[in-house]
């Protein structure tokens, strides 16, 4: 097993490699330490890929045992807690496809917890992507426990990225193609601007189980 030293070594090295997390670590937006095997990720970062993206890195890496994904998303704009608890109950509440009686949402600091029960994996996904909707919000930890279990597969995490663009008014969503496989999921099409381009896949990234988004989207000319 490498030492704590050599696995900090391992982490910078790969995350200094991919281009998408490469500033942030370099301007220490992005701060990892590591002991026994477990890595904490800390720090804030632009977007929701950047902070998953750097998990899921280092995830991959030999000697990694579990991460402790503590990167925040910058909050713009800022908002309190009760002023989130209300705008994400709000959502739940009014999504009829959600039982919102057996979910309970708990915002610490920026921070939303969602615990209590579904009965599908569809169900969770979409409680995730409505607590990442809500202004203000830093980082959503998805908590919800299916009930039954349910087996999980690419085909549900690419409809559950379909439900989460067709429910997003900022984006056209027949603009855009999804596939997934192996947990990674790739979007093509063609995006309006650079700006939808982004949303699309903060979209993706929403999506609970994603370990990768491949973002081949085109720009329109």
């Amino acid at each position: 097993m490498p030492t704590d030293v050599d696995l900090k070594q391992a982490i910078l090295a790969t995350l200094a490699r991919d281009p998408r997390v490469r500033a942030q670590v370099e301007g220490r937006s992005i701060r990892f330490r590591s002991e026994g095997g477990t890595v904490w990720l800390e720090g804030e970062v632009e977007t929701l890929g950047e902070k998953m993206l750097a998990a899921s890195l280092v995830e991959e890496l030999s000697g990694v045992e579990a991460v402790e994904n503590r990167l925040r998303i910058r909050p713009v704009p800022l908002r309190t807690d009760l002023e989130i608890l209300d705008h994400v109950m709000h959502g739940l509440t009014l999504d009829g496809y959600l039982d919102a009686r057996t979910l309970t949402v708990k915002v610490e600091q920026a921070v939303v917890i969602l615990t209590g029960t579904q009965d599908a994996l569809a169900k969770k996904r979409l409680a995730g992507v409505i607590a990442w909707g809500g202004a203000g919000v830093v980082d959503v930890r998805n908590e919800i426990q299916v009930v039954p279990a349910e087996d999980d597969s690419d085909d549900e995490i690419t409809d559950a990225v379909r439900i989460a663009f067709d429910r997003n008014k900022l984006i056209n969503p027949l603009r855009y193609q999804v596939a997934t496989r192996n947990e990674v999921v790739y979007l093509t099409g063609i995006a309006a601007s650079a700006a939808e381009r982004q949303i699309a896949e903060n979209d993706a990234w929403s999506i609970w189980g994603v370990r990768d988004v491949v973002n081949q989207i085109a720009l329109e000319a």
